[in-house]
């Protein structure tokens, strides 16, 4: 790394292919190097950044092996001993579930997918999914928690997408997909036109990811849209959960996203009743010329205001 150019020299291969040898550094006290020829490491290294390359990965793993001697012991039970066996085994998965059609993997196997990635014991009250082909060509599938995470303060709350090109992954927890209003969401989004070099300076002024964006948020309004009209208190559950997002993003920026978020807010007029800014309007009295907001640490609070 850092260094320009390459040398090529001839060398002879009994089989046709590649080998890319690596040399690590060797270790110091502030970094263990070594730790990276670890079979642990190597594991979690392919599985985070190359679990779903469709082609597999292989790896020679080391591992005890449990045979009988043919011996018994006292008590005439057969005795074993150990040794180390060589398997030949492949370490990613190759085929993510988001690149699979929606004959293949039910929004039940999406929920379950979920629920193991992220460790939630809740099921999402909303998912988006998306095969996008034209202008950008990409596939997403995006979760909206069904809950709030615990340590919201510690800033473990973000939801985040990753940001993947042909399975393999290029941007965790990928903040300019979306805007902050949008932060609790979580998924994944898979583009083979995103280049796998690409940086987090680059991606602030990617054309390719500003469109695909702009249509994710569509689409996220859309079912959380649907969500309101088809289940009202499980929408009040989120809204509970992640209105305040909302609320931030209508104020963020001089009110540049107003418009586009205004219809996914609810307010309350009692205790235990919440409506929406267009719903109130519709039962306003002539006479009413104003609307008032009273704001409070609770909703009691603001009610003997």
């Amino acid at each position: 790394r850092g260094a320009d150019g390459y040398t090529i020299t001839p060398c002879g291969r009994e089989s046709a292919g590649t080998d890319v040898i690596m040399h690590l550094k060797a270790d110091s006290e502030d970094e263990i190097y070594g730790s990276y020829l670890e079979v642990w490491k190597i594991k979690a290294l392919v599985r985070k950044y190359s679990d779903y390359v469709r082609w597999p990965i292989k790896m020679d793993v080391e591992h005890q092996e449990r045979f009988e001697t043919g011996e018994k012991n006292d008590d005439g039970s057969p005795k074993y001993e150990y040794r180390m066996v060589t398997e030949n085994e492949t370490l990613n998965s190759m085929v993510p579930i988001w690149q699979r059609s929606k004959s293949e993997v039910t929004d039940d196997d999406c929920i379950a997918w979920y629920k193991e990635k992220n460790r939630d014991r809740k099921d999402p009250c909303a998912l988006v999914r998306v095969s996008a082909e034209g202008q950008v060509s990409y596939k997403a599938m995006l979760f909206v928690p069904g809950e709030q995470n615990e340590n919201v303060f510690a800033g473990d709350n973000k939801g985040g997408i990753t940001l993947y090109s042909n399975g393999v992954m290029i941007m965790e927890k990928c903040d300019k997909l979306v805007h902050d209003y949008f932060d609790f969401v979580k998924g994944v989004v898979d583009s083979p036109d995103l280049s796998l070099n690409i940086s987090r300076e680059i991606l602030q002024h990617d054309r390719q990811l500003r469109i695909i964006g702009q249509n994710l948020e569509k689409r996220i309004k859309g079912e959380l849209e649907k969500l309101m009209r088809d289940d009202r208190p499980k929408y009040e559950e989120f809204f509970r959960n992640f209105g305040n997002d909302l609320k931030v993003g209508v104020c963020d920026e001089y009110g540049r996203y107003k418009d586009f978020l205004r219809d996914l807010l609810i307010f309350y007029t009692s205790e235990d009743h919440m409506v929406t800014l267009k719903e109130y309007v519709e039962k306003m009295p002539e006479s009413q010329k104003s609307i008032y907001f009273a704001t409070a640490a609770t909703v009691k609070q603001a009610m003997h205001l």
